[in-house]
């Protein structure tokens, strides 16, 4: 997993990719990378998650939503790169999905931080 903080919103966390071996994928692995992640205090003052996601991409997909619904949060998304910007390449629109605010309670819900 790679992620980084936006240096324009330092209560955003952008997560810029999730990989999981083949072998590994549907056994909630990348749930629980990102709960691990999430709950690090040096991500405490995290309130949002911000990922670019191509609509066909149902795994990343129901992540986020899974991430939403478990912190018990709002999710929003809305088209962010159109498919013309990536050239005659065959890739699809990236939408930009955003899941908060994660307050501490949210973050004990995931098994993150602990509320202070």
């Amino acid at each position: 997993m790679t992620a980084y903080i936006l240096p324009e919103h330092r209560d955003t966390l952008f997560i810029w990719q999730i990989a999981v071996d083949a072998d590994m994928r549907g056994k909630g692995l990348a749930k629980k990378m990102l709960r691990h992640l999430l709950g690090r205090p040096i991500l405490k003052d995290i309130r949002y998650t911000e990922a670019t996601v191509s609509p066909s991409n149902d795994a990343s997909r129901a992540l986020f939503h899974a991430l939403a619904r478990d912190c018990g949060v709002d999710l929003s998304e809305s088209m962010l790169f159109p498919a013309a910007l990536f050239g005659d390449t065959g890739h699809e629109q990236e939408n930009l999905i955003r899941v908060g605010p994660i307050g501490p309670v949210s973050k004990t819900r995931i098994g993150g931080t602990q509320p202070s």
